[in-house]
């Protein structure tokens, strides 16, 4: 099962390709064209807000761009080609208030209403399409911009369509609309979620597997550094099938070499009068 169904099912429950060593660009500013694909709960942390603490479940959510203005293109040293279709990171507190990021990102992305009457969770929209704008931010001090699908407090991201206009008048058409077509994923989707009723070792095997990242395997290591985690039904099944990997290693590398299995005896027999000539000769 992938994990894009994986996210569907618990959303119904709930009532890169192409690497290279080039330095990557900034996106630029303007029209984008969307796919979520990441859903990452990296579980709990303690924060501190206005002098009082209290314990948030992180959550890492990626959108690829895939507007070709997005699309980074190039040769490589061996003289194959690249092609990499870049990332947009938003970082929220997983919240049920309708004054939090969490639930704004939400309903800016039902706009359809297809998830009415569910409780709210964003792993539903993993794989889905979108259309919008991303900002620019610099930071204080220093050269550093900061890629944002937000502005003002808005998310600038929603249905891939736009209004139809009228040819004559050049106005918009009431509740008529041209769809944009937004390619379809070229990252691996990437998903983890906690507190899922219906989840198997499977599924969360499934899910934890496509978080990891040869080298730099920072988003893993997060969620095991979360608060409690080793005490949630993720962390016990994770647990035991890095426990179990690493005993079979082991098993492997402690299992004595095979003696070779020693060459039998040559058999002499004694010779007959068949076999002996001289026998009939009686010497």
């Amino acid at each position: 099962m992938s994990v894009l169904d994986i996210a569907q099912q618990a959303a119904g429950m709930e009532q890169q390709s192409g690497k290279s060593s080039k330095a990557f660009p900034v996106p630029r500013e303007g029209a984008a064209l969307f796919r979520m694909c990441s859903y990452i709960e990296l579980g709990k942390e303690e924060t501190e807000w206005q002098g009082n603490k209290k314990v948030v479940t992180k959550v890492l959510i990626e959108f690829e761009l895939s507007h070709p203005d997005h699309i980074v293109e190039g040769e490589k040293k061996d003289g194959g080609k690249y092609r990499i279709v870049p990332k947009v990171q938003v970082r929220l507190n997983k919240s049920s208030s309708d004054l939090s990021g969490y639930m704004k990102l939400y309903k800016a992305l039902n706009y359809n209403g297809e998830y009415a009457g569910k409780k709210p969770t964003l792993a539903q929209f993993l794989g889905k399409p979108f259309f919008g704008a991303i900002h620019h931010n610099k930071a204080k001090t220093g050269d550093k911009v900061y890629v944002n699908i937000s502005k003002d407090g808005a998310y600038t991201i929603g249905a891939p369509r736009v209004p139809k206009t009228d040819p004559t008048t050049g106005l918009p058409v009431p509740g008529e609309f041209n769809e944009i077509p937004v390619p379809e994923l070229s990252n691996e989707p990437r998903l983890f979620i906690f507190g899922d009723a219906n989840s198997t070792p499977e599924k969360i095997n499934a899910m934890w597997d496509s978080l990891f990242i040869d080298g730099k395997n920072w988003i893993q290591d997060s969620i095991k550094k979360s608060i409690g985690f080793a005490e949630t039904a993720e962390g016990e099944v994770i647990s035991g099938a890095t426990a179990a990997l690493e005993s079979a290693v082991e098993a492997i590398g402690n299992e004595p070499e095979a003696k070779p299995e020693p060459k039998p005896e040559p058999k002499v027999e004694e010779p007959t009068a068949d076999d002996d000539p001289l026998a009939g000769l009686g010497i």
